[in-house]
Parts: structure tokens; sequence; C-alpha cells
């Protein structure tokens, strides 16, 4: 007997919407042309950050709700989830690692895998809001990467 686990989250996240009384079924962010840049070096010799959805602590999830950079040399030792959509019966936040991979990519580094880590990494609250992502956290993501020299940035949504 086959069991399927799929997460039906595009589904689940429109039938939330509809059930608050939202006119619109909920859109997800898409783009009808999506530009494919090549590494310009080898990973060996990038340097490499982080974005993830989750955020640094449970005062900042729950009030800020705004972007924020963080320390990448000396990364969280737990990052606020609790608050956060995310499918609770198909996975769980204890192991920060699967989720914001900092000590792996630091092992990756030793190894001569990737190049280095970068000086910053990157937390992004879940609005909703494609506008306020588009024109205020992604620019200011860009130009803290750009700064720091990043050349890969990996994208961990919760």
């Amino acid at each position: 007997m086959t069991t399927d686990n799929t997460v039906h989250y595009m589904e689940r996240t429109r039938d939330y919407y509809a059930a608050y009384g939202y006119d619109k079924p909920y859109e997800w962010a898409h783009f009808d042309d999506i530009p494919f840049s090549p590494l310009k070096k080898k990973l060996a010799a990038s340097t490499v950050s982080i974005v993830s959805t989750s955020m640094p602590a449970a005062n900042t999830a729950r009030n800020q709700r705004q972007l924020h950079i963080g320390d990448l040399r000396d990364p969280p030792t737990k990052l606020f989830t609790d608050g956060l959509g995310w499918d609770r019966d198909a996975t769980h936040t204890d192991d920060l690692n699967s989720f914001f991979p900092a000590e792996q990519l630091r092992k990756r580094q030793l190894a001569g895998e990737i190049g280095e880590l970068s000086d910053h990494f990157y937390c992004v609250p879940t609005r909703y809001s494609h506008r306020r992502t588009m024109q205020k956290d992604a620019p200011a993501i860009l130009e803290s990467c750009l700064d720091d020299g990043v050349d890969v940035a990996l994208l961990v949504p919760l």
C-alpha cells in the first residue's frame, strides 16, 4: 500500500484565506520570466549566505516582524518558529540545522567545498506581501549581499 505524504500547502493556504471570507483567492508569488544566471566562479571559491523565513527571537517574531540581518560569523543557536506557519504534522523545528544550515556550511567550507561564509545571514518574515518583499526586503538583502561579496544565497523557507 502506498501512502501519500504530500503536503498540499498551496491548496491549504487558499482554503485558509477563503474560510476567513477573502473574496480573492490567495495568489502565490510567481514570475513569467525568471532569469537564470550561472555561477560566475566555482562553488569552492564562492561566498555563501543564508536567507531564512524563521526569526531570530520570539519577541522579534511577534512584535517587529521585519527583516533581520544577523552575524553569520556567530550564528544563532536557536531561531523562533513557533508563531510561523509550517506543517507541524510533517516535520518539526527542533533541529536548527534542518532549516538554518550554518554548521553544515561551515563544515563544507573547512572541507574546501565552498569558499567563504558571508558575514551576514537574513531572516525575512513571512508577511504575505509581495509588494513589501519586492520593494523593501529583497533590495535590502541584495545590497547587504553585494557589500559582503556574496556569490550564492541559500534560500531556506520554513
